[in-house]
């Protein structure tokens, strides 16, 4: 399938868009002392809005995976260094900033953490994310990784070209590390080993998104949907251990129930789009929507809360969640169009310039 799913873009964004209001209407007053603005009942109807996060390694596993075949190991490294760090570097400089003149004690950080957290590769050291929404990007690297190392070794194996290998093995680890940590203690190193590098807990969101590019490639088979219904049941799994933890964190009811639904649904309707039974829903509109999304994610949190935490004496606390949201909204055009695209075209010419230097000598 080369014709693009602008239905994706559309997904991306309402999945970052509910993140933002999770945040902001339960997260921020609920645990951590982040935000001074409480919205109530109203924010416990966006309680689930964490959800949006699976849906970004769902379609990451998909992107991914449809673009991979026309790269080799140098254009992808270059594709996602490009992509990742122009929005990711004005994001952490922008949140530095205003965290450093207006957050007080509650936002503290430091010029060493802005050096660490600038490479993106502070979270393998320990080293506190700037901004708490950081922490996807180091399970994206981790899988990025994976996929450097698929595109080495399938150069030199051919049976390993044929994507069903890497996947397959892929989800047979997970499925198989699940069944022995109702036996064995998770913290047996050869245990930690391989969950530090296939990260379980997410795995099968990205194993997932390859499912559904091979879907779309090769049409529905058994053999898919035997994987996808996997991938679903280590889903619930794992949003069972995360209810425990949040019920706990929050003091709030997660229902198991309304989860495992949401999550079904999430993938009933990638099962759809790539059977391209949603034609309605491939507007080419929906690109200026999916732009916005990673710097949308990147900014919105603890300037966010920021913000509501310095204007809520003087502003209606509505009126604020209505103006931040969109002045967020706005950001985020603005470092995807002006700053975004230009710095991204910068470091493709920059990393060729270094590359072929390389190479000549």
């Amino acid at each position: 399938m080369n014709k693009r799913l602008y239905a994706i873009d559309l997904v991306r964004f309402l999945a970052a868009f509910a993140v933002m209001l999770y945040h902001y209407l339960f997260r921020g007053w609920k645990a951590d002392n982040m935000s001074d603005v409480s919205f109530g009942a109203l924010g416990e109807y966006f309680r689930y809005g964490y959800l949006g996060v699976d849906v970004f390694f769902i379609i990451s596993g998909f992107v991914i995976f449809l673009s991979i075949n026309k790269f080799s190991v140098y254009r992808f490294v270059r594709s996602r260094i490009s992509r990742l760090y122009p929005a990711y570097w004005i994001a952490v400089l922008l949140t530095f900033l205003v965290c450093l003149f207006f957050g007080r004690d509650r936002f503290d950080v430091s010029f060493s953490q802005l050096s660490f957290n600038m490479t993106m590769l502070n979270g393998f050291f320990g080293i506190k994310n700037i901004d708490g929404v950081y922490w996807i990007l180091l399970f994206e690297i981790k899988f990025y990784s994976l996929i450097v190392f698929y595109l080495v070794i399938s150069k030199y194996i051919k049976q390993v070209k044929n994507t069903d290998y890497f996947w397959c093995t892929w989800l047979l680890f997970s499925l198989l590390y699940v069944l022995l940590i109702q036996f064995l203690d998770s913290n047996i190193f050869i245990l930690k080993l391989f969950n530090f590098f296939l990260f379980f807990k997410f795995s099968h969101y990205f194993i997932a998104g390859c499912v559904f590019y091979l879907i779309s490639k090769n049409g529905l088979r058994t053999k898919y949907l035997i994987d996808l219904a996997l991938c679903f049941l280590i889903s619930v799994y794992w949003a069972n251990e995360k209810v425990i933890l949040f019920e706990a964190k929050y003091g709030t009811n997660f229902s198991i129930e309304f989860i495992s639904t949401i999550i079904f649904l999430f993938f009933m309707f990638f099962l759809l789009l790539v059977n391209n039974k949603l034609p309605f829903l491939n507007k080419t509109f929906f690109i200026n929507l999916g732009i916005l999304t990673y710097p949308l994610y990147l900014i919105h949190q603890n300037i966010g809360f920021i913000l509501f935490n310095n204007l809520n004496t003087y502003v209606d606390k509505y009126v604020l969640l209505v103006s931040i949201s969109l002045m967020m909204l706005i950001l985020s055009f603005f470092i995807s169009k002006i700053i975004e695209e230009k710095l991204g075209a910068f470091l493709r010419n920059e990393i060729d310039k270094i590359y072929t230097y390389v190479i000549k000598n």
